[in-house]
């Protein structure tokens, strides 16, 4: 049978394990993002505005706001597996000496020292802000399009 420290082990592993599959998930998801907004944007680019422009925009659009929406769960779902895994690591860290601890601490803020500001910038917000700027693309282009076809300007 396992012992406590293997038990803690094993369940600390298998939460990295399910946080780590939703990051990849995310990127996945943000790459076929990318790609499928790019296709529609090269239908897009070789043909004068037309109303057909109008429906890639809309598209375009709701594919960004999908993504970010997506982007977001699976950060949810990341977060839930860290609580866990931290939860678990602070039991196996009761293992450790009181020193070791300290030192575990220092080099993390020697981490944060080196990266500054960047360190604390959440990855998740990039994640989401490539969705939302692929929203917004859609946005432009709905707005170019209703433009030149309303003949506004």
């Amino acid at each position: 049978m396992a012992s406590n420290e293997e038990l803690l082990m094993m369940k600390y592993k298998e939460q990295k394990t399910q946080a780590r599959q939703h990051e990849t998930h995310r990127a996945t998801v943000t790459n076929l993002v990318i790609l499928i907004a790019g296709g529609a944007l090269s239908i897009v680019g070789f043909q004068t505005i037309t109303v057909i422009h109008f429906v890639i925009g809309l598209f375009i659009l709701f594919l960004g706001v999908f993504g970010a929406i997506l982007s977001k769960k699976h950060y949810e779902r990341f977060k839930y597996h860290t609580l866990w895994a931290h939860e678990y690591d602070k039991k196996l860290l009761k293992i450790f000496k009181e020193s070791e601890i300290e030192d575990f601490k220092k080099k993390k803020l020697k981490h944060e020292k080196e990266f500054g500001w960047i360190s604390k910038t959440r990855a998740n917000k990039l994640w989401t802000g490539i969705h939302l700027l692929i929203a917004l693309l859609g946005l432009l282009i709905i707005i170019i399009t209703t433009i030149k076809v309303l003949k506004i300007i």
